[in-house]
């Protein structure tokens, strides 16, 4: 469209540098299409949009002065700092964000694509660097006039558009809404966690013949079968299901079908990074239950513990529930003792009871208890229990915040290696495992710990070992450490069968932790047989309608369908 020099103040006034951006051709259509351009700009004051700064008319040819911005393309920024998922998503939600500006405003960008998406480097208070996305060239939007006329559409097949990002409206001359960003930021989400375009761009009639007649390969598809000379960004694992679908959901090609604006694509992103159900998907039951029990294995294990009912099954089996429903009546004694008052209240709050009242009451009721516990100075021990209990069952209503903060407190009540302790940092491991690569590292740390009191303390035979193992597994899992993650989980399995009194509930959860590790380092036949038993224990220790049977079984199919094997 013409050209952009890096410029410098000439006045002396001050040292600023700046984008000039002039026209080529000074043909009557793109000099009203420049003048647009700036009055979009001028009106749109966004940290993560590239602001104007000047802009005039000189020797008949107009031109912009704009905001220089000093960064990469977002995916080539990603790929060289090696951007784990949950950093790529976060990066992305900028995006998301800066265009949910602009859409609010009226304005659609219709060029969104990596080289107009720059991230740089800012530097924070304490020193520290944090990414910032900035999106630039706004010079094909249009302003949404509710008034206009006529619906705002597209210049046609010639109109301005950048083939592999442009939707389908843009090549058809259809009309132009806010669904047209989401197709491109749909686009850019995929190329960021596959490595690849969702259509093919090697002629611009087969990329304009691909959009038209198929939908794009599922992205944990692409990973699946990346080459090794080519290694996809990210896990097929960690793409297959809810980022599948968000993915495809902003690429279809009805844009009725697609996500309103940018705003409903990041509100559906950070339900995913939150572990709650998306949108994309069906809002079946039994989704949202299987959505809530990946966020808290061990923690849904734990609440479950005191339901746990006999069941058919081997006789192996049935002396573990024999011996462990004992464990389960102590805990219990122990629970009147010291919180009778909560019992009736952490039951209806579980998603799991069925007597369930409504969480937001129940979460009220849960402050104003925490609250209370607050006044017990004299106890902290109890205190800490206390805390715990109340911290797990907020972190079960995806309260994260407020279970974080009384995890906290309960590890400040407690004595540092203490089983309080070593519950309320368990605790605080499974909210922060769920977190960022730091908060993963957090949760890791506190594992560690907790695994190093207990080997010191407790013999090989106490099921408290065992989970110890099981929880510092899962934590090196979540932060991509395999192998060591494999070792530590065989080890729980290992001291699983041989712990008295058995803990069939944690038995159940090491044996998931140890099918996933198995199946991450690629040892697949040992992963299957690992599974099959996991299922077996979970039919016996909950019931073959439990939801945690099912959960067990899609675990099970999913690594089943990775190695193909789809009947």
């Amino acid at each position: 469209m013409g050209r952009v020099d890096l410029v410098e103040r000439a006045d002396g006034a001050y040292d600023q540098r700046a984008a000039l951006k002039r026209l080529g051709l000074v043909a009557p259509s793109r000099v009203k299409r420049f003048l647009r351009e700036r009055q979009i700009l001028a009106s749109l004051r966004h940290p993560g949009i590239a602001r104007l700064l000047d802009g005039g008319v000189e020797g008949g040819a107009p031109y912009l002065v704009m905001e220089y911005v000093e960064g990469e393309p977002i995916t080539t920024y990603a790929d060289a700092h090696g951007l784990r998922l949950r950093d790529r998503l976060t990066l992305f939600l900028q995006v998301c964000d800066a265009v949910t500006y602009a859409h609010r405003r009226l304005v659609v960008h219709r060029d969104l694509k990596p080289s107009n998406v720059l991230v740089s480097e800012r530097a924070e208070e304490d020193g520290s660097a944090v990414a910032h996305v900035t999106l630039l060239d706004f010079g094909v939007a249009r302003l949404l006039d509710a008034d206009l006329d006529e619906p705002v559409t597209a210049e046609g097949f010639g109109a301005p558009l950048t083939p592999g990002y442009a939707s389908p409206e843009q090549i058809d001359g259809g009309e132009i809404t806010t669904a047209t960003d989401v197709w491109s930021l749909g686009v850019l989400l995929y190329e960021l966690v596959t490595g690849r375009l969702p259509f093919p761009t090697h002629s611009r009639d087969a990329w304009v013949d691909a959009i038209r007649r198929a939908a794009p390969t599922l992205p944990s598809e692409v990973a699946k079968t990346a080459s090794g000379t080519e290694p996809p960004p990210t896990d097929a694992r960690r793409l297959r299901g809810d980022l599948d679908a968000i993915c495809l959901a902003a690429l279809q090609s009805e844009p009725e079908n697609r996500y309103v604006g940018a705003a409903d694509l990041a509100a559906d992103l950070r339900r995913y990074l939150d572990g709650l159900p998306v949108d994309a998907r069906r809002p079946s039951a039994w989704y949202r239950v299987r959505r809530f029990a990946g966020r808290h294995k061990a923690a849904v294990a734990a609440a479950l513990a005191a339901v746990v009912v006999g069941a058919a099954g081997t006789a192996f089996y049935t002396v573990r529930l024999a011996a462990e429903r004992d464990l389960a009546q102590a805990a219990r004694t122990e629970a009147v003792e010291t919180a009778t008052f909560l019992e009736d209240v952490l039951s209806a709050a579980s998603p799991f009871s069925t007597q369930r009242r409504d969480t937001l009451r129940v979460a009220d009721v849960l402050a104003g208890a925490a609250r209370e516990v607050g006044t017990m100075g004299s106890a902290p021990a109890r205190q800490a229990h206390l805390y715990t209990v109340i911290g797990r069952t907020f972190d079960e209503l995806g309260r994260v915040a407020e279970a974080d903060s009384l995890l906290r407190l309960a590890l400040g009540r407690a004595a540092f290696g203490s089983e309080r302790w070593n519950e309320a940092a368990t605790a605080l491991g499974e909210v922060l495992v769920k977190g960022d690569s730091s908060q993963v590292a957090e949760s890791v740390d506190l594992y560690r710990q907790v695994l190093t009191d207990r080997e010191a303390r407790l013999p090989e035979t106490d099921p408290m070992l065992a989970n110890a193992h099981s929880s510092l597994a899962f934590g090196l899992w979540m932060a991509d450490d395999y192998p060591r993650a494999e070792s530590l989980a065989a080890r729980a399995v290992a001291l699983h069968r041989g712990a008295s009194p058995p803990d069939s509930v944690g038995f159940a959860n090491a044996l998931k932790v140890y099918g996933d590790a198995l199946e991450t380092t690629q040892k697949n036949d040992a992963a299957e047989a690992i599974f099959v038993e996991m299922l077996a224990v979970r039919r016996v220790v909950y019931g073959p309608e439990h939801p945690s049977v099912p959960i067990g079984l899609n675990s099970f199919a999913g690594f089943l369908r990775n190695l193909e094997r789809y009947d």
